[in-house]
């Protein structure tokens, strides 16, 4: 349905906080752009008029869009900084991703001359602390002015969840930032060091927060720490921590599986274990209430690829019953009785299988098997998936059956897509028509000089028989992008560049 805009009433107009809040619920910018075109000219006051600017810049656009109705200061360019910070009464919350950029950009913007290192930073955060939700890349050094930084956090009320990379071994340090903190529900820490970070005394650092009844996200990446054990009955006990990640961190997983202690809370569980791991299959079945987990996330570190066998997450199927992500990275997948008995999952709304050694074809048809069944399916990413080329028709039948349902992106990265998979693909597209208003998207990474230019053409052309689709490609050479042009132009299909290697073509 095509959109215009409309003369807003005037009751509206003239209240600045309706038009952010009715901004705020708008998905696209170019509806927003819209909403405030819709406004007479005197309606505009300063912050919807700076918004106004930012949206009408093709440069600033492109960084609006990709955080709306977040504000990302540090990610605009410097000129841009007095705009965005008119805009800012606009934006529902502030997202700092890179602090130390923030600190030079707001040093460079500021017209007061500064009378310490983050001087800028902490006036900003005075009067915008409210809206700032979320901090990350906290990055911990011998050198930071370790006074600025816990006012900082404290002067930002409104803030959700931090991330902080320890790169000091001063715990005093660390604790001053954490205690700065205490009133975040998300917390991430992770050691800048490869060798991991020993934080001690563990109870300086997480105990009262842990305690607080708003912990909800705790992330630990090569932390180490003393009492182990009594750390491990610390997380268990926090009720309201429903979400946990461990990157790296098997003597926490030990001293998990020591002191046998469930999680019960817990229904977000991540874990990134390292090649000679032995404690995430007991821990993961034993000590974690599978039928409460929403998201289960499996990784392993491993310098020769996959190496570790997770295959236990297979004979786990069964008893997620409410499970809506299931993320399988880097490890050995073997065939599993559970997966071909595994009941329907009615919640899954993500799969997600990347770099993992499946030999067994079939296993790959299982899963994928299981997987369609969810009424709720959205989202499928495979990478190095080889059934895509070894079976090409059969994997051709569940990407139609994804296409024509709720499913809306499908990612297929590093899969060997032969001459016969891309036909497979294009048969699989042809004629296909959404049933849901949502648009498919699927993203394709193949070398077409080793499967051949023309793949492009039986791609687009069976993209021109459906509704609601769309492709996107990787391409790097001008003569790929040459033959998309032609080809798209010569089948009315829209093309739309979203950076030099990046492209998007539309079904009709």
């Amino acid at each position: 349905m095509s959109k215009r805009p409309c003369v807003a009433p005037k009751a509206v107009v003239h209240h600045t906080g309706v038009v952010a809040h009715i901004a705020h619920c708008l998905a696209s910018t170019k509806d927003v752009l819209s909403l405030l075109e819709a406004l007479p000219r005197h309606a505009l006051d300063a912050p919807l008029a700076a918004l106004q600017t930012l949206l009408t810049t093709p440069e600033t656009l492109r960084v609006v869009a990709r955080y709306w109705p977040r504000a990302c200061i540090e990610e605009f360019d410097g000129g841009d900084t007095v705009t965005v910070l008119a805009a800012l009464p606009i934006f529902r919350s502030i997202s700092i991703e890179r602090l130390q950029k923030l600190h030079d950009v707001l040093r460079d913007a500021s017209s007061e001359p500064a009378t310490t290192l983050y001087a800028a930073t902490i006036d900003f955060a005075s009067k915008w602390g409210h809206k700032v939700a979320s901090i990350d890349n906290i990055v911990l050094r011998e050198s930071d002015d370790m006074d600025a930084l816990p006012r900082t956090l404290r002067l930002c009320t409104g803030l959700d969840s931090i991330d902080v990379s320890i790169d000091t071994s001063d715990a005093a340090s660390v604790a001053s930032i954490l205690h700065a903190a205490q009133h975040v529900k998300r917390i991430t820490l992770s050691a800048h060091s490869d060798n991991g970070y020993d934080c001690g005394d563990w109870r300086p650092l997480f105990a009262d927060w842990l305690a607080s009844g708003h912990a909800t996200h705790l992330c630990l990446d090569r932390l180490m720490c003393d009492d182990t054990v009594g750390f491990v009955r610390a997380i268990a006990a926090a009720t309201s921590l429903t979400s946990l990640h461990l990157d790296n961190a098997s003597r926490l997983m030990q001293g998990l599986v020591d002191a046998a202690t469930p999680l019960k809370a817990i229904t977000q569980l991540r874990l990134c274990v390292p090649h000679d791991d032995i404690f995430a299959e007991p821990f993961v079945s034993s000590l974690v209430n599978s039928s409460a987990l929403r998201t289960l996330e499996l990784d392993t570190l491993s310098e020769n690829g996959p190496e570790v066998d997770l295959s236990f997450v297979l004979t786990l199927l069964p008893r997620l019953v409410v499970l809506e992500k299931l993320s399988i990275e880097t490890c050995v997948l073997r065939a599993e009785p559970a997966l071909l008995v595994a009941p329907a999952p009615r919640h899954l709304r993500t799969l997600n299988v990347q770099y993992c050694v499946i030999q067994d074809d079939d296993m790959w048809l299982g899963l994928f098997h299981w997987t369609s069944q969810s009424p709720c399916l959205t989202t499928v990413t495979l990478n190095f998936c080889n059934l895509v080329s070894n079976k090409p028709a059969l994997f051709a039948g569940y990407l139609r059956q994804w296409i024509t349902g709720g499913v809306t992106s499908v990612d297929l990265v590093n899969c060997d897509l032969n001459e016969k998979s891309v036909i497979a693909i294009a048969t699989a597209l042809c004629h296909t028509h959404r049933t849901s208003s949502s648009t498919f998207r699927l993203w394709l990474d193949f070398d077409p000089l080793l499967v051949g230019l023309n793949s492009y053409q039986v791609l687009f052309e069976a993209l021109a028989t459906c509704t609601g689709v769309k492709i996107e490609v990787f391409q790097d050479r001008s003569l790929e992008r040459e033959r998309i042009t032609e080809l798209t132009s010569a089948l009315h299909l829209r093309l739309e560049a979203i950076d030099t290697q990046r492209i998007i073509v539309y079904s009709p």
